[in-house]
């Protein structure tokens, strides 16, 4: 229906609908009618008239006063965050039970104006927004890393986080822990999902616990090296999440410069970003030299088997991308692909919310998929069930950071099927590969050309 011909109450009905608190402004409106049928005429008559004007506005205020108490106290949705990239310091929670003290909203402040001071200090070319544990308003609450990440997860989705830095302070005993740690969201980081989730900022350090001055100044202490890289690793994140990896590994190598930062305090987490950064480049070379740093500082760090896993894939498939024959792939370098993807997932450091099962399985469906079309196996079937099992762990967007992982097994498929002379299967994996690509259109017209393809061909014969 036309807008211009509603009538009033059509229109008030929209304003309601728009408002989206049809509840308050019922209670509002049967305040009104209670008060308006209360000033019944017959005492209104004897009244003189500058009463009843002065009873009038009395009335409207009390009705103003009631509407404004109940604005107030009605729950208000959660400010978000606004800038291009955004960053959020979370006060740090104490073990429950632990005492009364602030070590943790005062260690939080202090990651957080050491990460302004940086962000001021750099011209990035886009609005970096930093949020302070006061803005954030809120802890991140779990009793293991597991729950941790989750409950991170939850607040940076809340305020709009792209990084959520949080940690932990057990106060039980006379030594002190402190646990920092970091959340990366998959929202801003398209197709950069090595990245995404959680991870530690180096093992837990120990302060002696009066919760004095002596002990802020000996956990800022212990923690500024950590804090300093943090800035640098935040810079090299926002760069990386607008696709300027140049730049994001120039930033993220000068962390590692860090003279006072040792190799415990989280360094396997910068070699991991390091390398990841280095192969989006192309520097297939410098990236395995840093997964392979990663790996000697934490040889459980299934993060960086796969990073590594991924190099070799990349290095395997240079000689047939030199050459445009498949038959020239390296298969010693694809085997060790396939060896190393499998050390990933018997990995026991695999950080939550990094879908490393998943990532083991992509990466496998690559590696066997490359060992039928260079004519080293005759069936894809090894490839298929690695695809579909990335597909069903993404189970049509329960998990939403495997998605791009997701749409490019259903591509994959689709080459497999059109391969395998299955064109009906062929085009409909292409079609549900450009369904789960809306926000990446290249990528979808790509998909949906090649199903297009595929379609006027079979009309065709």
């Amino acid at each position: 229906m036309d807008s211009d011909n509603l009538d009033n109450s059509d229109k008030i009905e929209q304003h309601v609908d728009i408002s989206g608190n049809t509840g308050d402004i019922t209670v509002i409106g049967k305040i009104v009618l209670r008060v308006t049928r209360f000033i019944d005429e017959r005492i209104l008559k004897q009244l003189g008239w500058e009463q009843r004007v002065g009873f009038a506005l009395l009335m409207v205020a009390g009705i103003g006063a009631t509407f404004f108490l109940h604005q107030t106290l009605q729950p208000r949705s959660p400010n978000r965050m606004a800038g291009d990239f955004r960053i959020a310091v979370a006060g740090f929670a104490e073990k429950e039970h632990s005492g009364d003290s602030e070590i943790g909203t005062e260690l939080a402040q202090g990651v957080y104006l050491q990460l302004e001071q940086t962000f001021n200090e750099i011209e990035t070319g886009f609005k970096v927004e930093i949020w302070g544990p006061d803005q954030v308003d809120e802890t991140v609450k779990g009793q293991n890393h597991d729950e941790g990440a989750r409950s991170a997860a939850q607040v940076a989705e809340k305020i709009g986080a792209d990084v959520l830095i949080y940690g932990w302070v057990d106060t039980t005993d006379v030594i002190w822990q402190v646990t920092p740690e970091f959340y990366v969201s998959a929202d801003n980081f398209y197709e950069a999902e090595e990245v995404t989730g959680q991870h530690n900022l180096g093992a837990p350090f120990s302060v002696m616990g009066q919760g004095n001055i002596a002990t802020r100044r000996e956990v800022s202490g212990e923690f500024t090296s950590r804090t300093r890289a943090l800035a640098r690793i935040t810079v090299g994140l926002a760069y990386y999440s607008v696709r300027d990896f140049k730049t994001a590994l120039s930033f993220l190598q000068s962390a590692g410069e860090i003279q006072e930062w040792e190799d415990d305090e989280g360094k396997e987490v910068l070699y991991l970003l390091v390398g990841n950064a280095a192969g989006r480049i192309g520097d297939l070379e410098l990236a395995r030299t840093y997964h392979q740093q990663a790996l000697s500082l934490d040889p459980e760090y299934a993060r960086a088997y796969v990073g590594l896993a991924s190099v070799y894939y990349m290095s395997a498939l240079k000689p047939y991308e030199e050459t445009g024959s498949p038959m020239k792939t390296d298969l010693n370098l694809l085997s060790l692909a396939i060896t190393t993807y499998k050390q990933a997932a018997q990995a026991a450091h695999q950080p939550p919310l990094s879908d490393i099962p998943v990532k083991v399985h992509f990466g496998l469906g690559q590696c066997y998929f490359m060992l039928v079309y260079s004519g080293n196996e005759e069936l894809f079937a090894p490839a298929i069930v690695e695809f579909e099992a990335v597909i069903e762990a993404h189970a049509d967007g329960a998990n939403p950071r495997v998605l791009e992982m997701a749409a490019e097994s259903y591509a994959r498929l689709g080459l497999i099927y059109d391969l395998s002379g299955h064109s009906n299967w062929a085009i409909e994996n292409y079609q549900k590969a450009a369904s789960l690509l809306k926000d990446n259109p290249e990528r979808q017209a790509l998909y949906e050309g090649r199903a297009q393809a595929i379609s006027d061909e079979t009309r065709g014969q």
